[in-house]
């Protein structure tokens, strides 16, 4: 037998501070968004940077020492990715650990900051930012022992209004905590709702509030009370789309909202692909899974039967999709996916208990974007060329991508670029005719900072390129051809 010491890796500097995008009061508390510090290495995977996150509230000022009881701190990544934390007097106390956080008290104002977080005392604990400082965008201040001037104080309590909205959360299985059900405006970072002790399905709700145009609709049983989404807890942040919308302009007593009862959703999406090569136009296809945590945390899951595919195959874990999630995606080739296609999956989860799910083809996508130019017929093509195509019919139906590279598969440029979050660009924001409008050389209309990584192409080289059209459920066509200068 051989001995294996494993020893835990040192910390290092987190330069950034999250991004406290709200912090919304509720009764006895506040909830807050954020988003996390992301680190992006060169080939564009992103990963969580810290290993815990603090948060720390005063009543002045003036911060008192970080550590105190006014202040908690938990595992970077815990939830599905969604970035809420619901901080009242008993999820403050469990994240402490069980020792007595300060407090809140209704209509008591606060500050709050945030940071990346290794341990007491660390010197490589990451930049405070502190809520309300450059339009709540989280900047790191310079001097941490003071509020800044620009920080906005927080008032505990429920914000109310003159519309009364009622309805039923219905939601699978036995609750054992808190239900948090309410509406939260992206524009006014305002949160409406209420909290529900020992809630029953289908359990009935009042909120007072104000008209709100696609206000988040959320419901988050809160199963160990912690405050955090995370596997276990019943919530409709976890499914793919998150959250639903609703428009309040009145009172009503008709908002239901049901509660995905899933451990695990399960999708397939398709890929089709026309590429004109030198000698022939040839189509491609490919499939692609996708499994997302819901109210279960998967900790394994094999791909055990359906067509055109080999099984059974391990899907790895996604590590840079904020939720848990586990991702394959293979060619069928000349082969295209059919409308109906059943695949199967074993789950297994972090209870050792394990379940099958079937994910079925709804959608083969075949809306290929035409007359791109410059192609292999084209003559005369500049070294700084620009590009173009005709969009499919109904444009607005999809998203796009922009893909440049060289004969060898060497990236050249893309749009959106791969550091982005964005999942493509819309044909209002890129419009283009064959042979007329569409994307300038070295310019990109979505973000000015991203070039080519050569300033010009080279003359007799053979060159592709690619416009991706993606329907809303993610299925994909791509229209590829060659061009040389």
């Amino acid at each position: 037998d051989q001995d294996i010491t494993i020893l835990d890796t040192d910390s290092y500097p987190i330069l950034a501070p999250p991004a406290l995008q709200a912090v919304a009061p509720i009764d006895q508390g506040v909830l807050i968004d954020y988003t996390p510090v992301i680190f992006s290495d060169a080939a564009g995977n992103k990963a969580d940077d810290s290993p815990y996150y603090q948060i720390q509230w005063s009543g002045s000022t003036t911060w008192a020492t970080p550590d105190a009881t006014n202040s908690v701190v938990f595992p970077a990544g815990e939830g599905d990715g969604s970035g809420i934390v619901i901080l009242n007097n008993a999820s403050a106390n469990i994240l402490s650990g069980g020792a007595a956080a300060s407090p809140f008290t209704n209509g008591q104002q606060y500050y709050f900051r945030m940071r990346a977080y290794w341990s007491s005392g660390n010197p490589y604990n990451g930049p405070w930012a502190t809520y309300g400082v450059s339009s709540n965008a989280g900047i790191a201040v310079a001097n941490p022992q003071y509020a800044p001037p620009s920080a906005v104080a927080i008032t505990i309590g429920a914000v109310g209004g003159a519309n009364t909205v009622a309805g039923s959360v219905i939601f699978t299985g036995a609750a054992t905590g808190p239900l948090n059900v309410g509406f939260f405006s992206p524009t006014t970072k305002q949160f409406y709702g209420e909290m529900i002790q020992n809630p029953v399905s289908p359990q009935a709700y009042s909120i007072q509030m104000p008209n709100c145009t696609n206000c988040y609709f959320v419901g988050i049983v809160d199963n160990n009370s912690n405050g955090l989404i995370d596997p276990g807890d019943f919530a409709n942040t976890h499914s793919d789309g998150g959250p639903s919308t609703a428009t309040i302009a009145g009172s009503t007593s008709t908002m239901n909202l049901t509660i995905p009862g899933a451990g695990t959703t399960a999708s397939v999406t398709t890929q089709s692909q026309k590429w004109t090569g030198p000698n022939n136009t040839s189509f491609n296809y490919g499939i692609y899974f996708n499994l997302r945590a819901a109210n279960k945390l998967p900790v394994a899951v094999q791909l055990v039967s359906g067509p055109n595919v080999l099984n059974p195959v391990d899907l790895g874990r996604c590590t840079n999709c904020g939720a848990i999630q586990f991702q394959w995606g293979t060619s069928t080739g000349s082969i295209a996916p059919n409308v109906g296609d059943q695949y199967g999956f074993l789950i297994t989860y972090s209870d050792t208990t394990t379940e099958t799910l079937t994910a079925t083809v709804t959608a083969l996508n075949t809306a290929y974007p035409g007359g791109l130019i410059p192609q292999q017929t084209t003559f005369g093509v500049s070294t700084t060329p620009n590009f173009s195509w005709n969009y499919p019919a109904n444009p607005g139906n999809y998203t796009y991508r922009f893909n440049l590279w060289d004969n060898n598969g060497n990236q050249i440029w893309q749009i959106p670029s791969q550091n982005t979050n964005s999942n493509g660009f819309s044909s209002a924001q890129i419009p283009s005719t064959s042979g007329g409008s569409g994307i300038t050389w070295g310019t990109d209309p979505t973000n000015a900072g991203n070039y080519p990584t050569v300033n010009a192409l080279t003359t007799g080289t053979m060159y592709n390129w690619s416009v991706q059209a993606t329907d809303a459920n993610g299925n994909s066509a791509t229209r590829q051809i060659w061009f040389q200068p």
